[in-house]
C-alpha cells in the first residue's frame, strides 16, 4: 500500500466493496498450462537443503533488525472491517431515529 505506484489507491474503497478491483484474473488464467513447465518438478531433497540453510545463524543475521508478524495486518484489517461494521450500524440506527420523529400524511391530522 506504501508503494508510489500505489499511493492516492482507495483501500477503504475497495475494502468495503464501494470500488471493484482493478484487475480480477479469471480462473481459467490461473490453471492455464502456458503458466507451467513440464520439466519442472519440486526437487524435495533441494527444499529440503534451503530449508536447513535458512536456520543457520549466519544466514538469520542477515535479517537481524527486520520484524515481521503476519497478525499486524490482518488485525488492522479486522479493525477497519469492524469500524465499517459500527459505522453502517450507527448509519442505521440514525435512519430509524430520524423516522420515528417524521410525521406521514395519516399521522399529520392527529
Amino acid at each position: 500500500k506504501n508503494h508510489p505506484w500505489l499511493q492516492g489507491f482507495d483501500w477503504d474503497g475497495l475494502f468495503s466493496h464501494r470500488i471493484r478491483a482493478p484487475f480480477m484474473p479469471s480462473n481459467k488464467e490461473n490453471w492455464d498450462v502456458k503458466n507451467s513447465n513440464e520439466n519442472w518438478k519440486d526437487d524435495e531433497e533441494m527444499i529440503k537443503t534451503v530449508t536447513l540453510s535458512l536456520r543457520r545463524n549466519s544466514v538469520q543475521n542477515l535479517f537481524s533488525g527486520y520484524y515481521f508478524d503476519i497478525t499486524v495486518p490482518a488485525l488492522k484489517d479486522i479493525e477497519k472491517l469492524e469500524a465499517l461494521k459500527r459505522r453502517k450500524k450507527g448509519e442505521k440506527e440514525n435512519d430509524v431515529a430520524h423516522s420515528s420523529h417524521l410525521k406521514t400524511p395519516s399521522t399529520a391530522s392527529n
